[in-house]
């Protein structure tokens, strides 16, 4: 991004310390040029770093400061041109080399310095950065005001420390309130009919947060069949959002790509059902007006839209029956935010720091945004009267030439940033609006644009983690509310445009029909947007020579080679996601790209030079469909951190990758057969090759069936492992042989300790691995957090999980031997423990179709009885449960009572072909939600005293539901119900007066329920019913609501 240059500087400083250390410098004669470029950047940096703010008030600062930019990328590239050269000269270099040149390997940073055109060229530019320093330093006037304005701010300079995570969720009590009236207006009446109503406030005010709080409420869950969120900004694409719709609808567009065939698509998606929609952020009305308001609108279902923007005159247009104006917090509304914020929470301190907090809050103007973020800053300083008073008195508050809505706390929040974190802020100005920021993506861009200070021995990608979680901390990432992680997150758009301000003389992020180039600045990073055939990038880019960063998002279908090649000085190149089949030869000039990513693109194949991509950290080729092998070359890439090959159909990998002795992620290994190629020996990558890879903290194995172990462990040195992933490939049968050979490969395949993410995807031997089997399963994986058992083919049983302490997320699908499971999968100690599964959320087990039984006891009643009674020492049960799904177990019988009575916290729990499933009962939860589905056998759903919602799904047999005093919603669908069930009139006395019930059935059974029909005796009981059914003349509904009373129907006798 736009540079920050005291960590610039302080990077490459580092690296210039490196190349002077290097015994080849002495060949060349430039090692006192070196020195000289060091002292004088060491000279400088201690002015720099207020030079980022001042050069915006100040056109004679900023002069200086965009010289010394030149200076420093030029001085960068020098180095890396030496670095590239020097390891593909050392490479060639013979095996009978003198010792003069042995010594070049050794030392191969600047071992290109040996032929003396280059040494001539190199010495003559490392002159002339040094000239051009000193010219800078000479400049008097520049020079002599950052002397003086460092002097002051080394007096005011703020501290800060870590601190603990802040929930994502940050909200005042003001909120709360807005919350519930707009959800009354919204919920009022149930009038089956198309309502839009609208939030509107300036920016940062709250708008979007309002919105998730009433979208993600319960009293919406419960009332619409179907919720879409749908954000769409300045820019959007109509395509793209009514595709969008339709798939939240849970429909497939197919190929459809027209309007005219999404909007009949999306109508009839909808058809009959309730729908609550919110559009966030919308810049005009037509696309309310003009693109969904036909589709949408009905006569005959409920039909929510919430719209938020900034433009009450836009809501006012969209038609809106009511605006809901966010205002600006008063200050005691303000002050209990900023505590929340800055996670305040000793009442001494809210009370020593109380003037001082009003203080800051009214500089905010009552802005959310603005407190938040400053809540950030604060939560990082320790809780004193001097260090609040630091922020302020900090002089960023009266920032006079930044933009109104970016001056104050937005910036402020930026200005206190260290520099190494400005860098990484100012990266988020290339991407467009509303971009979901990947964690994985962020780390390995940061990595490779450099941004990453040095922590000793620690690896770039952990400090960058770090800073990640850093940037949500201060409030300027923001978690996905509905995903419950943070490895997806979202920048505010004002926090956006202040990073695109501040880096607007470097980057843009720009529209592929509509690229513009600055004439005055050399730009240095660019992002193309939006939709469009062909990006042809301008030759003006490759006139100045000086894009480091090029990105493609969403489209265009392609790009031509020869703009790319041009590109020389190119570090970052991302073309995820377009039609681009070929990567030329000349790749290969690129010789500073440090990150490449071809993801999910149409490339079949990669050209023998990309080996000579010497500096090249990251190469992703996930997902791409078409690429069945890779160049010898790539061994030769001696700095790639990163080779992804997830989803990548490859049969081998060639020999040598031994070599790449960086990689720290390496997805999609497969294990290669060797074999001919014509009349040559196919030379490809053993297993064996990973011994070399101590810094591995990501890897994924595939065709481990192909696999023959020495007998010794491959994976136990690898201590910096954290996540692993062991994969064979399926088929119907395996030989004694096989089975025998893959238990021995998996047994010595066991993990380090500190693994924290394990999946093992087709397992074939009878046995667990060992070291799954083992009492001391705990002490094998006392860190692991996600476990994944896919395709256990041959096991008969489950290993003992119970135990292991940190565990939250468990998936088990498709253990096909499995006859029953009993308290060994709790646990060897299953009858003296008192926690099992002390920290799982969630647990899914699917694809078993051998299962019968599930129960706690070995043998006889008493042993069950000693497991979960003993009062005297009362046991955990998935205490942290929060859901559970159950698919396709064909022959379970029933849920083992002991297991789920201590899961207080379940909100979930979907079950799906448990076929010999009779009753669900007797449970303290699910809380929120219970789901069955196509469970045949299953007669009585009873005594869930805490559901809320019920869904079922295909369950004929069902004859009781019963002791279900608290729910709110009950969703029925089945197209051979011939009759509604008896057991509805007894759900709907007090205290269910206020059930909605929604079926979906045959349209017989909907002729039964009109007025008049034989069940509706059964209609009239309930407050509010929906029936719905599919006909050769379309879809079929009766509405009918008790209270006020109503009763609408498109069905007659005669259709």
């Amino acid at each position: 991004m736009a540079m920050v240059l005291d960590a610039f500087v302080n990077i490459f400083i580092e690296k210039l310390a490196d190349l002077i250390q290097d015994r080849v410098v002495m060949m060349l004669e430039v090692d006192d040029e070196l020195q000289k470029l060091k002292e004088s950047l060491e000279t400088i940096i201690c002015l720099l770093k207020v030079a980022k703010r001042k050069k915006i008030q100040d056109s004679a600062i900023g002069s200086w400061v965009s010289k010394l930019k030149d200076v420093m990328y030029e001085a960068d590239d020098i180095i890396d041109l030496c670095k590239a050269k020097g390891g593909i000269l050392a490479e060639e270099e013979p095996s009978s080399a003198s010792l003069g040149q042995r010594v070049r390997r050794c030392f191969p940073l600047l071992s290109c310095f040996v032929g003396v055109p280059f040494r001539y060229q190199i010495g003559i530019k490392i002159r002339d950065l040094n000239d051009r320093l000193q010219h800078l330093s000479n400049d008097n006037l520049s020079f002599s005001k950052l002397a003086s304005i460092n002097r002051q701010a080394s007096i005011s300079a703020i501290t800060s420390k870590t601190s603990p995570l802040v929930p994502p969720d940050i909200t005042g009590s003001v909120i709360y309130k807005a919350t519930d009236n707009l959800i009354g207006l919204l919920n009022k009446g149930n009038e089956r009919s198309c309502r839009l109503f609208a939030i509107t406030g300036m920016g940062g005010i709250g708008k979007t947060t309002l919105a998730q709080k009433i979208f993600n409420d319960s009293r919406i869950i419960d009332n619409y069949e179907i919720r879409l969120w749908v954000c769409v900004s300045k820019v959007y694409s109509e395509i793209d959002l009514l595709k969008q719709m339709i798939r939240g609808a849970e429909i497939d567009s197919g190929q459809a790509t027209e309007r005219a065939e999404l909007e009949p698509m999306l109508r009839r998606a909808i058809d009959g059902k309730s729908v609550f929609l919110v559009l966030d952020d919308i810049w005009r009305a037509d696309v309310w007006v003009n693109l969904l308001r036909t589709p949408l609108s009905s006569a005959t279902a409920i039909r929510r839209i919430l719209v938020t923007t900034r433009d009450g005159k836009i809501a006012n247009q969209t038609g809106a029956v009511h605006i809901h104006n966010v205002k600006l917090l008063r200050e005691d509304e303000g002050w209990e935010l900023l505590c929340t914020s800055a996670s305040l929470q000793r009442k001494k301190d809210i009370l020593n720091l109380r003037d001082i907090g009003i203080g800051i809050v009214r500089k905010c103007h009552g802005l959310p945004l603005a407190i938040k973020t400053m809540g950030g800053v604060l939560m990082t300083k320790e809780k004193s009267r001097g260090e609040w008073e630091k922020v302020l008195d900090n002089g960023a508050w009266t920032m006079s030439k930044l933009p109104k809505e970016l001056k104050g706390a937005l910036y402020l929040s930026y200005e206190d940033l260290p520099s190494h974190l400005k860098q990484c802020f100012l990266y988020f100005a290339l991407f467009p609006e509303d971009h979901e920021f990947h964690r994985e993506d962020l780390v390995r861009l940061w990595v490779a644009e450099e941004y990453i200070e040095k922590e000793g021995s620690r690896l770039p990608e952990e400090t960058a983690e770090e800073y990640y979680i850093e940037f949500i901390r201060r409030s300027i990432l923001q978690p996905n509310p509905g995903l419950g992680n943070i490895k997806t997150t979202k920048v505010h758009d004002l926090l956006r445009s202040l990073a695109q301000y501040l880096a607007e003389d470097e980057c843009s992020n720009v529209n592929a029909r509509e690229i513009k180039f600055p004439t005055k600045q050399k730009l240095r990073r660019l992002s193309i947007t939006e939709e469009g055939n062909v990006a042809i990038i301008p030759e003006v880019f490759s006139k100045h020579n000086c894009l480091r960063t090029l990105m493609l998002f969403r489209s265009p279908t392609t790009v031509l080679n020869e703009s790319l090649v041009r590109l020389r000085c190119l570090r970052c190149l991302s073309l995820r996601g377009t039609a681009t089949g070929s990567i030329p030869n000349s790749i290969g000039d690129l010789i500073h790209l440090r990150y490449l990513d071809l993801c999910s693109t149409s490339v079949s194949r990669l050209p023998e030079s990309i080996g000579q991509l010497t500096n090249l950290q990251v190469l992703d080729l996930r997902s791409c469909k078409h690429l069945c092998t890779l160049p010898r070359g790539i061994t030769r890439l001696c700095n790639l951190r990163c080779l992804d090959l997830l989803k990548a159909p490859l049969e081998h990998l060639p020999a040598g990758i031994m070599k790449l002795k960086q990689l720290n992620f390496l997805s999609g290994f497969v294990i290669g057969e060797r074999g001919n190629v014509g009349n040559q020996m196919l030379s490809v990558c053993d297993l064996e090759e990973l011994r070399s890879l101590d810094r591995l903290r990501h890897l994924g194995l595939d065709r481990l069936e192909r696999y023959s172990s020495n007998g010794t462990s491959l994976l136990l040195n690898k201590s910096l492992l954290q996540r692993l992933r062991l994969s064979c490939t399926s088929k119907l049968q395996y030989s004694e042989e096989e089975t025998n050979q893959i238990q021995h490969v998996f047994d010595n395949l066991k993990p380090p300790p500190g693994l924290d993410d394990l999946i093992i995807v087709g397992f074939f031997g009878r046995k667990n691995p060992s070291w799954m089997q083992s009492s001391s399963l705990v002490t094998c994986f006392p860190c692991l957090t996600c476990l994944t058992l896919k395709n256990f083919a041959s096991c008969l049983q489950l290993p003992p999980l119970g135990e292991l302490p940190h565990l939250q997320y468990l998936k088990i699908i498709g253990a096909n031997s499995v006859l029953s499971i009993g308290p060994e999968f709790l646990g060897d100690d299953a009858a003296t423990s008192t926690a099992f599964f002390p920290e799982l959320k969630s647990l899914i087990i699917a694809k078993m179709p051998s299962w019968e039984e599930w129960s706690l006891h070995r043998g006889g009643g008493e042993a069950e009885e000693e497991i979960t009674a003993a009062p005297e020492r009362p046991r955990l049960l998935l205490p942290n449960l929060e859901t559970f799904i159950l698919r396709n177990c064909p022959k379970l019988r029933s849920l083992p009572q002991g297991l789920l009575d201590h899961a207080t916290k379940l909100s979930s729990l979907f079950i799906e072909g448990a076929n010999e499933l009779k009753a669900v009962e007797n449970l303290p939860s699910p809380s929120g939600l219970l789901q069955t589905k196509d469970c045949p056998s299953l007669e009585r759903i009873s005594n869930l005293g805490a559901l809320r919602k019920l869904e079922i799904i295909g369950c004929p047999s069902l004859v009781c539901v019963e002791k279900v005093d608290v729910l709110k919603r009950l969703q029925m669908s089945d197209a051979a119900m011939e009759r509604l069930p008896e057991w509805l009139s007894g759900l709907v006395q007090p205290p269910n007066s206020s059930l909605v019930v929604v079926v979906v059935c045959d349209v017989r059974l909907l002729e039964r329920c009109i007025r008049g029909g034989e069940d509706w005796h059964i209609v009239q009981q309930i407050p509010a019913v929906s029936l719905y059914a599919d006909s050769d003349r379309g879809s079929r509904y009766v509405h009918y609501n008790k209270e006020p009373v109503s009763y609408n129907t498109n069905f007659s006798t005669e259709s």
